[in-house]
């Protein structure tokens, strides 16, 4: 019998040693120091990791060979729109600051296509993702509907009164045979767009919306956004539906992206991470208070089936954290990654099958977890999130 409680014990120990040390290695596997910087998440692909600057784009192997490189035109200080794997094609969909918006061959980085739009002062810097075989592309000035196979654009709108957006990214709201559209813009309102009609769903008053709507119960038609007050204190977390707004809670200061697991909301402010259970309402579950502002990519991975989310803190000595959602109602801190270079950081990081990589202000990419007897994981196992160095800390069953 004392052998079997020594046994239980120590099975105990070693899982709950796990939750310290899950996630990258202790060890950087390689890093690149680009001369530009890093404002978004790398992306992961099955055979290299691709990262973008101010310089263009760079794709790398796993075991850090330069595979090819890609320039544009014409940048800003910063490029913030995300990576968009267009998988049926293989092509790397991303927009810049000049206005364009780029289509490239994930082998060897050569260009498929490429589409110019108005870019009055900050051309595209938010999130385009893909429905009903479309790509939807936040512009400037509105939204695009782009068919991946040319680049030809097959339905625009436009915000009206010459409003323009920031950061902005439209959700696809699926009714049936109808496909609706939502998205907002710097004046605080939120516009929804259908078939043949669009209007103004909320409207919230000395704020800009800069992150995408996010689908908080798709069978109750309720979403969630977070607007970025003009005033102090005006920044805010809202619930709203089809029709309007349902409820609001107060957040301070600047916000970045907001990430959603079921009714779990994970937002950060100037304070620092909240974790929200939102319904109709919304009721703050926990708190972790950081060193600075979290004005980046909130990013919730999914392994084995539990949710770990990694957080930017965008200070002098910019680095990622880690937690891991527990029972809805707890933050659990796992690990925080320093990058060898420290500065500014907004970028979030991205995961798949053990392979961690990341970025920051001073251009910095780092890669964690790569090792030399690891196979190059092929396009199966990318829909299955196994890592048994990780099974223990996200098995939800774990003490």
């Amino acid at each position: 019998m004392r052998a079997k409680i020594v046994i239980f014990v120590l099975l105990i120990l070693v899982q709950v040693l796990s939750f310290a040390h899950a996630g990258p290695t202790d060890e950087v596997s390689w890093s690149k120091d680009h001369d530009e910087m890093i404002s978004t998440s790398p992306l992961i692909l099955a055979d290299s990791i691709v990262v973008k600057t101010t310089d263009g784009l760079t794709a790398y192997s796993y075991s850090g060979e330069e595979l090819w490189t890609w320039n544009p035109s014409q940048v800003l200080l910063f490029e913030i729109s995300p990576l968009y794997h267009h998988e049926p094609m293989s092509l790397i969909v991303t927009g810049w600051t000049d206005g364009k918006v780029t289509a490239h061959q994930s082998g060897d980085g050569e260009l498929a296509w490429s589409i110019s739009t108005d870019s009055p002062m900050w051309g595209i810097t938010g999130r385009i993702h893909e429905s009903q075989g479309l790509l939807v592309v936040p512009i400037e000035t509105g939204l695009l509907w782009v068919d991946p196979n040319d680049g030809s654009i097959t339905r625009e709108f436009i915000f009206p009164d010459n409003a323009t957006g920031y950061r902005h990214g439209a959700t696809s709201i699926v009714t049936g045979d109808n496909v609706g559209y939502l998205v907002g813009d710097e004046t605080g309102r939120i516009h929804r767009i259908d078939v043949n009609e669009s209007s103004i769903i909320a409207q919230y008053n000395s704020s800009r919306i800069r992150d995408s709507i996010h689908v908080l119960d798709a069978q109750q038609g309720r979403y969630i956004v977070a607007s970025n007050g003009i005033e102090a204190n005006t920044s805010g977390l809202h619930v709203l539906d089809g029709l309007g707004p349902l409820s609001s809670v107060e957040l301070a200061g600047s916000i970045g992206t907001v990430a959603v697991q079921n009714n779990s909301v994970i937002v950060g402010d100037a304070n620092g991470l909240h974790l929200f259970t939102c319904t109709v309402n919304c009721t703050l579950m926990d708190y972790h208070e950081g060193h600075g502002s979290i004005t980046g990519e909130i990013r919730i991975h999914e392994v084995n089936g539990s949710p770990l989310v990694t957080t930017p803190w965008n200070v002098v000595d910019g680095h990622w954290t880690a937690h891991r959602i527990e029972n809805g109602t707890t933050l659990v801190s796992i690990w925080t990654w320093h990058p060898e270079i420290e500065n500014w950081l907004i970028a979030g990081i991205d995961h798949r099958l053990g392979v961690w990589a990341g970025g920051n202000d001073a251009g910095l990419l780092e890669v964690r977890g790569v090792t030399s007897n690891s196979p190059v994981p092929n396009s199966s196992d990318l829909d299955q999130e196994t890592e048994p160095t990780e099974s223990s800390l996200l098995n939800p069953g774990v003490i």
